[in-house]
């Protein structure tokens, strides 16, 4: 994976000298196995957490709900190691944890990409693993591990994040604008829910907007091309989802799926060890509630957004575009979403995104766009 500072993204590079030509980068890759959406509510159960450990919960941006589960996995000998992402300066990476010890330094949501396919050729052979990602980061894995007998055998618990968009880097970039001076690592949401944004450094945080600011003043600007077809909201393949409580009045908490029987067990057996407490259960309905109106983009309409950018993508979503054809309607706002993100993720969107006067012109395109699809 290679880092491309002009586009603010981390693209695949193919190393053509060793190229064996047998497809396996393409046959695991997300983006080139779309499928439609599915199930997202499909759950043994649901429920509201947060986290007992008053340093996790502290740390965390919504309740440390995954944090618990680290602990509990690692507190009980039940992995080995974590894949996870971490903060170096203001860029996220990959970061592989041996033991409840490291939990805190890596807490709190980031929203850059990452790729946590770097970090995988770490691990040993015959060491259990948790591993914490995005839908794209879960789908990958799962369609990695029917080919690698390390992955298939040392993956113990896959904990998916919910997933509205990506965040190109130049989006964090052009938010940082004018934090000169300031060191640490970067937190997103530091503090009392849903957090503030600025650079956390031996414990003293030093503040450089609210996190909802972020999201308003840089949100589907430096959106990543590949997020433009992703059929996942809520993590639905991993074995334990987690997202923000959203309006639910439930405070700093989070909202915990159990999709399959590891999962549930997992859950039930960190709230038993006092790691995890529950506030209550949750409904389908509540949890539609907290990503109603990602749900509706990203779900609701996903087959129109397929069809409206259609004439511009190559085999990404050729399988679907029978069904788009004979059942949705051309959205052409998706497209000029589309064009937006592609305008914007470079050197120049950056520059333009960081003065004001052009900031205000482009949010109210933006906001115009969005109010069309959701």
């Amino acid at each position: 994976m290679a880092r491309n500072t002009r586009k603010g993204a981390i693209l695949p590079r193919l190393d053509s000298l060793n190229c064996s030509k047998c497809m396996l980068c393409e046959n695991v890759c997300p983006i080139l196995n779309i499928q439609g959406p599915r199930d997202q509510f499909k759950a043994l159960s649901t429920g509201i957490f947060y986290a007992t450990d008053a340093e996790i919960f502290a740390y965390s941006s919504s309740g440390g709900a995954t944090g618990a589960i680290l602990k509990y996995l690692f507190d009980n000998n039940v992995v080995d190691c974590a894949v996870v992402t971490g903060v170096s300066g203001k860029h996220a990476q990959p970061k592989l944890i041996r033991s409840a010890d490291d939990i805190s330094r890596i807490q709190g949501s980031k929203y850059q990409p990452v790729a946590l396919n770097e970090i995988l050729g770490e691990i040993p052979v015959g060491e259990r693993f948790a591993f914490v990602g995005l839908p794209c980061h879960i789908d990958g894995l799962r369609r990695l591990s029917k080919h690698n007998k390390k992955i298939r055998n040392g993956l113990t618990l896959a904990i998916g994040i919910y997933c509205t968009i990506g965040r190109g880097m130049l989006g964090t970039d052009a938010a940082l604008n004018g934090s000169a001076g300031m060191t640490g690592d970067l937190c997103y949401r530091y503090g009392e829910y849903p957090g503030k944004m600025g650079f956390l450094d031996n414990k003293k945080f030093g503040i450089l907007a609210p996190f909802v600011s972020f999201l308003e003043q840089f949100d589907y600007l430096f959106y990543p091309k590949g997020c433009h077809y992703c059929d996942d909201l809520y993590n639905a393949q991993a074995d334990i989802s987690i997202g923000d409580s959203w309006g639910l009045g439930c405070g700093k908490s989070a909202i915990v799926m159990a999709r399959t029987g590891i999962g549930e067990e997992t859950i039930n057996n960190a709230e038993m060890n006092g790691m995890l407490c529950k506030v209550r259960s949750a409904s389908n309905e509540e949890n539609y509630a907290t990503q109603q109106h990602s749900y509706d983009y990203k779900i609701i309409n996903y087959y129109s957004r397929m069809k409206s950018l259609a004439p511009f993508t190559n085999k990404v979503i050729k399988g679907l575009l029978p069904v788009s054809r004979n059942r949705e309607r051309y959205l052409p706002h998706y497209l000029l979403l589309y064009f937006f993100g592609a305008l914007l993720n470079n050197r120049f969107g950056y520059r333009v995104a960081t003065s004001d006067l052009c900031r205000k012109f482009l949010l109210k395109i933006r906001n115009k766009l969005l109010r069309s699809v959701i």
